[in-house]
């Protein structure tokens, strides 16, 4: 991430440019930090990722390749990664690259003060390995769901006892080719969820 007033580029071709555009943020993009839990991308080829925040490198770097067109992937920042502008780049010198890329925060349920979690539902499909963070402080406890069915499957499991924090976040470490997470909540977001549902319904 780079600050200043003027921006310049220089080249050391003899072939002219074509075009040479640079893209700043808007001041609103600084107003206020976001807890970041991961970055979801599309690419193709092969790519080597790194991402950061407000310019300060997470600790994930791999690399990448896929022989479709098009691919997705999910890329996870840090436990409590807080900050204003995430960014995620391609160090590979290849052919590969990023087609889009979508920061996603943790929801706010996630992290609304100090709660007991009992238990998490998952919805994935394949085989799926994570490990869950209580206040940047891993669980000790790894969970694996595997389904072969090529079905979209619902689970539940359990926290270990005691699980009392703030903030709850969770990270796919196995490839994610080998299976997708398409959503996860624990007991008191699903209550959340509920309470919050029934408080928009209109009135009879």
């Amino acid at each position: 991430m780079q600050f200043g007033v003027f921006s310049q580029y220089q080249y050391n071709t003899t072939d002219p440019a074509a075009l040479c555009q640079f893209e700043s943020l808007a001041a609103t993009a600084f107003q206020e930090q976001q807890l970041f839990h991961y970055f979801e991308f599309g690419y193709r080829g092969a790519v080597t990722l790194q991402c950061d925040i407000d310019g300060v490198g997470q600790s994930q770097s791999y690399s990448l390749s896929t022989t479709k067109l098009t691919d997705t992937h999910r890329l996870y920042f840090n436990p409590l990664a807080y900050g204003f502008v995430p960014h995620i780049h391609n160090s590979n010198s290849g052919d590969g690259e990023i087609l889009w890329a979508r920061p996603m925060s943790l929801p706010p349920r996630f992290y609304r003060g100090l709660r007991t979690h009992a238990e998490f539902q998952i919805v994935f499909s394949g085989r799926v390995e994570l490990n869950w963070y209580l206040d940047g402080n891993r669980l000790d406890h790894n969970y694996v769901f595997e389904d072969n069915t090529g079905k979209t499957m619902t689970e539940k499991e359990y926290f270990p006892s005691g699980t009392l924090g703030h903030v709850l976040q969770y990270v796919q470490i196995n490839n994610p080719s080998e299976g997708k997470i398409f959503s996860v909540e624990t007991d008191v977001t699903l209550a959340d969820l509920e309470q919050q549902s029934m408080s928009q319904q209109p009135e009879g």
